[in-house]
């Protein structure tokens, strides 16, 4: 039996990451046990994959065996529909060549549905839920990027603003591909900007076959856990994401919120 037909006849997943963050392997186990096909987590970025893992347990784990190579265990939610009192038992060791291994159990005994930790847990999903749908019921474009400009999430008036059919289609694209050449420059010196304070920046989106955009965006650093940028277009927005604060980055799994104001002209 092959290397990788033994991974997939496991109970449980298992999972490579590369020293440069790329998935490298991704069991049937842990396809089943994550719902995520192999297809859409191979070769990928981990961070972009499980973008929700940034400023939990989790990330502090995978640093740390990567640093001193002791194994170490954490605990990380499922997804909802397998209910709130089940999650994973994450198992990071150090692999040849720096690689990282997780392996992924189910410990649905280890929390009743009565006790604290899965009413915790609950909570998380169903706050992290809401967050998710405030921001894709946004009438106004929306995006959550990383501080270098790698996009996250877009709400479905950024995906229109972006002339993309949805957000599956650009998640891990840089945001700099439809900014104007001229400007990627100093867009980029505003998203690092933004992590210390507010910045607005006008910016001017270039689509195929499509006149350019003018847009305004408003870029607001909400995560004081790992700093990156956000954008909102508007004072409401900005507002809105001082109730969101951490929240935004954890629950919604993403780092940073993009919002624009529209000033399209014809080229």
């Amino acid at each position: 039996m092959d290397t990788k037909a033994l991974l997939d006849s496991l109970d449980m997943g298992v999972v490579a990451v590369a020293p440069d963050w790329t998935i490298a392997e991704w069991s049937a186990g842990a396809a089943r046990i994550t719902g995520l096909p192999a297809e859409q987590a191979l070769r990928r970025d981990f961070w972009i994959a499980f973008s929700g893992a940034k400023g939990t347990d989790l990330e502090q784990v995978l640093r740390a065996v990567l640093a001193d190579g002791t194994a170490r265990t954490c605990l990380m939610p499922a997804h909802a529909s397998d209910g709130p009192g089940t999650v994973f038992e994450t198992r990071v060791t150090r692999g040849p060549h720096n690689h990282l291994v997780m392996t992924l159990r189910r410990m649905h005994e280890e929390l009743p549905p009565e006790s604290r930790a899965a009413q915790l847990l609950g909570a998380f999903e169903i706050e992290r839920r809401l967050y998710l749908q405030l921001f894709n019921s946004l009438p106004t474009p929306g995006l959550v990027l990383t501080a270098d400009g790698q996009i996250l999430e877009v709400n479905p008036e950024g995906a229109e603003l972006l002339g993309v059919p949805d957000a599956p289609s650009v998640r891990g694209r840089s945001l700099t591909e439809w900014a104007a050449e001229s400007q990627r420059a100093a867009l980029a010196t505003a998203l690092r900007d933004a992590v210390d304070r507010r910045q607005e920046f006008q910016l001017t989106l270039e689509l195929a076959a499509e006149p350019a955009r003018d847009v305004r965006a408003v870029i607001v650093n909400v995560d004081p856990i790992e700093p990156s940028p956000s954008c909102c277009s508007s004072r409401w927005m900005y507002r809105g994401r001082c109730c969101c604060s951490a929240s935004c980055y954890r629950l919604i799994g993403c780092r940073s919120w993009v919002r624009w104001s529209r000033g399209w002209r014809t080229s």
